[in-house]
């Protein structure tokens, strides 16, 4: 299935770019259609995801129906205002030459959409390079870390620091990403993205190299520690209101799982998944 495992980090996530796209519009469509009723968007999804892929998009100057399909399914519109009274034929030598004709447009388009495509990536790369600077880090560098005021705490955090350091790099992952040498009291993942480094030039004032370090306190951290359950219990409830009615829903933890992994069930799907909880 070509499947590949690309990594990212928690606050900057670069993966796959296209994904990353679909996603953001998909959200658009709903915040337009579902700003009134936030809690039924996952009932407009069919109708969004219709309307998405028979939109033509403009790498491909396609619409994904005809990538994938070779035609372009009809709209509801389409259905009502272009019936034909044309009888349909039937013959076998009929139907093989359509079948023969809807392959070779299938292959024209795959054609048509796989160069439009190279020369929209060639545009995407040639605009994003303006832009773009090297990583010039190595295995071995030190480097200052930039700590965002979502992880600092106590009073004047805007005032505070917000590169910490000099913390030495282990390892590198992928193109932009860093494994740094990182105190466990900060409890932070050590893969950092490359914008949030900056290579360490020791002063040119100071004679004492402990003027350089600059290590961030246990007080000026956001720490959030959590304990594995010691049994399956139920941490929370909540009850979601529909056109259709009233819903259920139990957040439910495991047994040795943190509390923040917990998932949410309805009920049906809480009663059958443990059915030793009192729910």
């Amino acid at each position: 299935m070509d499947t590949r495992l690309k990594r990212s980090t928690a606050f900057h996530p670069q993966t796959d770019g296209q994904t990353e796209v679909v996603n953001r519009t998909m959200v658009h469509l709903l915040r337009g259609y579902n700003s009134k009723h936030p809690k039924t968007w996952d009932e407009s999804l069919p109708y969004l995801q219709f309307a998405f892929n028979r939109a033509i998009h403009g790498s491909t100057l396609k619409s994904p129906f005809e990538v994938c399909l070779g035609y372009l399914p009809q709209s509801p519109f389409d259905l009502a205002f272009t019936m034909s009274d044309q009888p349909l034929r039937g013959k076998e030598e009929e139907e093989h030459v359509r079948a023969q004709k809807f392959l070779e447009r299938v292959r024209k388009i795959h054609t048509e959409v796989e160069a439009q495509l190279k020369r929209s990536q060639q545009r995407y790369k040639a605009r994003h390079d303006k832009h773009r600077v090297p990583c010039n880090f190595k295995e071995g560098d030190l480097v200052w870390l930039h700590l965002g005021k979502e992880r600092l705490t106590g009073e004047g955090k805007k005032l505070k620091p917000i590169r910490y350091g000099p913390f030495k790099i282990i390892k590198q992952i992928g193109d932009n990403a860093f494994q740094l040498e990182l105190p466990p009291y900060m409890h932070m993942y050590s893969v950092i993205n490359a914008e949030n480094l900056k290579l360490f030039e020791p002063s040119l004032l100071d004679d004492d190299p402990d003027e350089d370090i600059r290590l961030p306190s246990v007080d000026d951290l956001k720490i959030e520690l959590e304990d594995p359950l010691l049994k399956d219990c139920i941490l929370e409830q909540k009850v979601r209101e529909t056109r259709h009615g009233k819903y259920e829903y139990f957040r439910i933890g495991s047994k040795g799982q943190l509390p923040s992994k917990s998932k949410w069930y309805i009920r049906d799907k809480a009663t059958q998944e443990f059915p030793h909880l009192t729910i």
